[in-house]
């Protein structure tokens, strides 16, 4: 939407952003987003599709803050709009402290890089490759004060339900591991006993 100004001059004011799902129609989603939020077209789709992204801006001179923003489709204007619901980033969700947990359980370092950690801040979900093949997938949800972890059809599943897949994917290379071992160990007395 553009709006004239004081001095004549067009200035765009704010834009609708659309996500359509053709196999789902009743899915479609749409919201208006004002030009002052700064939001670019990836974090638009990111917000669309339920997920938050953290937002910078200044307090003054050289000071900044930040703040979670996602759309909450549960709750709707008396328009039908989505509300936009804010929350400032430390209140009450640490995202680093959330995904070092989730590391730390399932021996995965490399959640908690720079790379991984700033792609969730912009809405991204982050794909976790499993031991049995399968994808998980985790974002950011501030304003339940959690890390979603979601698996290949985008349906929740907890921290121990996802542990218990990782073992449970182990323990065949395990076996494996020690049958080779033994298999060795047999060779060698054999040879030696020659």
């Amino acid at each position: 939407n553009f709006e004239k100004d004081l001095s004549g001059k067009y200035q765009m004011s704010s834009y609708t952003g659309t996500l359509k799902d053709p196999l789902n129609p009743e899915k479609n989603r749409s919201y208006t987003f004002d030009v002052g939020l700064g939001i670019n077209a990836r974090e638009a789709a990111n917000l669309l599709q339920g997920r938050a992204v953290l937002q910078y801006y200044s307090i003054g001179g050289d000071r900044m803050a930040s703040k979670w923003m996602q759309l909450d489709f549960k709750n709707l204007t008396v328009d039908g709009s989505p509300l936009l619901k804010e929350t400032p980033a430390d209140h009450d969700f640490n995202l680093r402290q959330e995904v070092s947990r989730i590391a730390d359980v399932l021996n995965k370092p490399e959640l908690v890089s720079v790379k991984a950690l700033n792609g969730m801040e912009q809405g991204n979900q982050i794909a976790l490759k499993q031991a049995n093949g399968k994808t998980t997938f985790l974002e950011a949800n501030p304003l339940n004060k959690q890390v979603l972890i979601l698996n290949e059809k985008q349906q929740p599943i907890t921290l121990e339900q996802l542990k218990k897949q990782k073992e449970a994917a182990l323990k065949p290379q395990q076996v494996k591991t020690r049958v080779k071992k033994i298999e060795r160990n047999k060779k060698q007395q054999q040879e030696q006993s020659l």
